[in-house]
C-alpha cells in the first residue's frame, strides 16, 4: 500500500512539474543559479563594445524589414594607446636622436615593399549566421552566478585591481559596463563586475573570448545566404554576351548539372565546374560604405573592369545577384564582388576569382572550351 501511495505521489509531482514547465514564460526558462545582469531583447539592442588592452570591437545592428543585420568593427590600437606614451616617444627610430617626421628614411630602415594594408585601419564586416547564437547570450545578458559586492582586499584575487578589458552593452536606453577580471580555474568561466554598482558576476568565458576573435569567428565570408541547390536558373553576362543556364536535378547533388537553356538535353561539364568554382569564392574584406573597387590598393589603376554578372533565379523569381569586377594594380589582378548579401563591394581572395574570370568567356559562348586531353596509353 505504501508503495502505491509513494508512486502516486511521484506521479502527482510529475504532473505539477509538467504544468509549470508548460505555463512558464520564455524569460523564466533559465538555468538554476543564473541571474540577469541586463534585461535586453534583440529588438532593443543598440550596441556592444568590447575594449581590450590591444583592440576595440564594436557591434551595431542594422534594422531592416527583412531582418536585422549586424556589423562588427575591429580596431587595433596604436602603440601609443597601448603604452600610454606620446606618439613621438613611440615612433622615433633612434633613441639617441630627436624624431623628425620629415627626415628621409635610410635604406636599411626602408621596407622592401610598402604595406598593402595599414594594420591600424579599422576592419568592418558583416556578421555571419554563427553570430546569431552568440547574441542569445547577451539578450538578455545572463550570468552563471551573482557574487555580490567583493571585499576590497579580495579584488586582486578576481583580477579587479588592474582592469584592462571592459564590456559595454547598450540596450533599450540602458547601459551596462562590466569590468572584466580573470578566468576561473580551468578557464571555463570569467569574473566580471558592474562598474557602477560594483556587484560581481561569474560569466561564461566565451562571452569575452568569442567576441575577441570576432574577425575570425563571426565574419561573413560567403557571398550568398543560400546554397546553389536552391537555384534552378541563372543568367550569366560577361564581355557583352549573355547565356541562360538551367540547373537540372538540383535536389540530388550527385546528379545535378547545369545546362544551356537553349539545349537542355546537351550535357556540358564546363558549366558545372565553373559554378562550383564560383560558389567557393570567399570574401576577404568589406570595403567601407560607398567605396569603389580598388580604393583599398596602393597604385591601383583608375576604375575597374567588369568580369561577370550572375542573376540567380528560383521558381521564376530573383534569388540573388553577383557582380564580379577586376582591378589591375602593380602588375597583378585584384577581384571584388557585390551581392545581395554584402550590398557594398568586398575584396576577394584572388586565386579562385582568377579562374572564374578566365572561364567566363567560355561560359557565355565567346570562346570554345579547350578540348579534353586524350588519356595516356596504358604501359605494357
Amino acid at each position: 500500500m505504501r508503495g502505491v501511495l509513494f508512486h502516486g505521489l511521484l506521479a502527482l509531482l510529475g504532473l505539477v512539474f509538467a504544468y509549470q514547465t508548460w505555463t512558464r514564460k520564455p524569460e523564466q526558462d533559465v538555468v538554476p543559479g543564473e541571474v540577469t545582469a541586463l534585461p535586453c531583447t534583440l529588438a532593443s539592442l543598440q550596441q556592444i563594445n568590447l575594449d581590450t588592452p590591444t583592440h576595440s570591437i564594436v557591434v551595431e545592428p542594422e534594422r531592416e524589414q527583412s531582418g536585422d543585420r549586424y556589423w562588427i568593427t575591429v580596431r587595433r590600437k596604436s602603440e601609443a594607446e597601448i603604452t600610454g606614451k606620446p606618439v613621438e616617444q613611440v615612433s622615433k627610430p633612434d633613441a639617441g636622436k630627436p624624431f623628425d617626421a620629415t627626415s628621409p628614411v635610410t635604406a636599411k630602415d626602408k621596407p622592401a615593399k610598402p604595406a598593402a594594408v595599414d594594420p591600424l585601419v579599422p576592419k568592418r564586416f558583416l556578421a555571419n549566421a554563427e553570430f546569431d547564437a552568440y547574441l542569445k547570450r547577451l539578450a538578455p545578458l545572463r550570468a552563471a552566478r551573482a557574487l555580490g559586492a567583493l571585499p576590497k582586499d579580495k579584488l586582486a584575487d578576481f583580477g579587479f585591481n588592474d582592469v584592462g578589458t571592459h564590456l559595454n552593452v547598450s540596450c533599450g536606453g540602458q547601459k551596462l559596463t562590466l569590468d572584466v577580471g580573470t578566468n576561473t580555474f580551468g578557464a571555463a568561466e570569467r569574473y566580471a563586475r558592474d562598474a557602477k554598482t560594483k556587484l560581481a558576476y561569474l560569466f561564461d568565458a566565451e562571452l569575452i573570448t568569442d567576441l575577441q576573435a570576432a574577425q575570425f569567428k563571426f565574419m561573413q565570408t560567403e557571398l550568398h545566404g543560400f546554397p546553389l541547390s536552391e537555384v534552378d536558373e541563372a543568367k550569366v553576362e560577361a564581355r557583352g554576351a549573355t547565356r541562360r543556364l538551367i540547373h537540372r536535378d538540383r535536389a540530388l547533388k550527385q546528379q545535378a548539372q547545369w545546362v544551356d537553356a537553349s539545349q537542355p538535353a546537351r550535357r556540358n561539364e564546363l558549366y558545372g565546374n565553373w559554378f562550383d568554382r564560383l560558389s567557393k569564392l570567399r570574401i576577404k574584406d568589406f570595403l567601407p560604405p560607398g567605396a569603389e573597387p580598388g580604393s583599398d590598393l596602393q597604385g591601383a589603376a583608375e576604375g575597374s573592369t567588369p568580369v561577370v554578372t550572375v542573376d540567380y533565379m528560383q521558381g521564376g523569381k530573383p534569388k540573388g545577384k553577383l557582380e564580379l569586377v577586376r582591378v589591375d594594380a602593380a602588375g597583378a589582378a585584384h577581384y571584388y564582388a557585390r551581392t545581395e548579401t554584402s550590398r557594398g563591394w568586398t575584396s576577394l581572395y584572388d586565386s579562385g576569382a582568377k579562374d572564374v574570370d578566365q572561364d567566363a568567356a567560355m561560359v557565355v559562348g565567346l570562346q570554345e572550351a579547350a578540348p579534353a586531353k586524350p588519356a595516356a596509353p596504358a604501359a605494357h
